[in-house]
């Protein structure tokens, strides 16, 4: 089911990333604990702006994670305000990561206090493990099942990777940053720069054109062959960017022949060029590629396993 393929786990990593403009009306609602509520424990994750921290809520003595956002230009301020907006949308979604409180310690700097996940990012689990395609097929199932919520409140994740799932010790996937979400209203469209990872990218949003939910489709296929190989395909590449990018942009994208049939079949639908002729979640929760699946419980006992001989 799951092969150690390397000896120590790397800590995760956040590859390449557009940014693009975007808009928000709502505003900010923080509450004024701060620290004195909160006791940091160590920094866990960066990107962009923003740092994560494991915190304390010494009130509940419940553990936590904070995302230290710097908020000096109007840019960062609009982003935040996206974010947090989108978060709050995301409440009651079992398989996305939930916003508890937001405060300020000063003008510049924001805090998101968020829930703190047991367990480990999917990047770290599959650069480090080999899975087999029925793990596989119940990681993609789950995460389809989160992204079904997401979609069905208007929201366009536009950074599906591995680096965004979070896997939890009972083998549960939780669909965290969204802080490149966008809405995109029933049967409407996006139009904006480049926004997202580029490995993970779809045509449409390289070249510019309007998409809608469908971007995330092509994403989520990328991360499929991420999980099956290990790293998206071209990374690592020695192409130049500026190659990549061209391949990226036309949708070419090599399908490995080790894959079964259907597991081939699967993503083949996702990284349709066209995305009208993508399916949505609902038909890709219905592809007889995720009938052949194991339990969470399966797949929790074996990386648990697997993690405690190399940590």
């Amino acid at each position: 089911m799951l092969k150690l393929i390397k000896s120590q786990f790397k800590k995760c990593c956040t590859r390449c990333t557009y940014n693009a403009k975007k808009s928000a009306k709502t505003e900010i609602e923080t509450v004024k604990t701060g620290f004195e509520k909160y006791e940091l424990i160590e920094q866990i994750g960066e990107g962009g702006c923003a740092k994560i921290f494991l915190a304390n809520n010494i009130v509940t003595n419940e553990k936590c994670a904070i995302k230290c956002i710097e908020t000096k230009t109007e840019k960062a301020k609009r982003y935040l305000q996206y974010e947090i907006s989108t978060m709050q949308k995301m409440k009651g979604i079992k398989g996305v990561v939930q916003m508890q409180e937001t405060f300020k310690d000063d003008e510049e700097t924001t805090h998101i206090v968020m829930e703190h996940i047991n367990g480990w990012c999917l990047q770290d689990v599959v650069e480090n493990l080999q899975i087999d395609e029925r793990v596989i097929a119940t990681l993609c199932k789950s995460i389809l099942k989160s992204l079904q919520q997401v979609h069905a409140r208007r929201i366009i994740h536009r950074d599906i990777k591995c680096g965004n799932i979070m896997l939890t010790k009972d083998g549960e996937t939780k669909l965290i940053d969204f802080g490149y979400a966008t809405y995109c209203p029933e049967g409407g469209y996006v139009k904006s720069g480049k926004v997202g990872s580029m490995f993970w990218m779809a045509p449409e949003i390289f070249q510019k054109e309007a998409y809608n939910h469908k971007a995330d489709i092509w994403s989520f296929g990328i991360m499929v062959l991420e999980m099956y190989l290990g790293d998206p395909p071209y990374y690592g590449s020695p192409k130049t960017n500026e190659t990549i990018v061209t391949h990226l942009a036309m949708g070419d994208v090599p399908i490995p022949g080790g894959m079964s049939s259907k597991m081939q079949n699967f993503v083949r639908r996702c990284l349709a060029y066209s995305p009208d002729e993508r399916p949505n979640v609902d038909e890709l929760l219905d592809d007889v590629y995720l009938r052949d699946t194991v339990t969470i419980e399966d797949i929790a006992d074996n990386i648990n396993r697997m993690f405690k001989v190399t940590v």
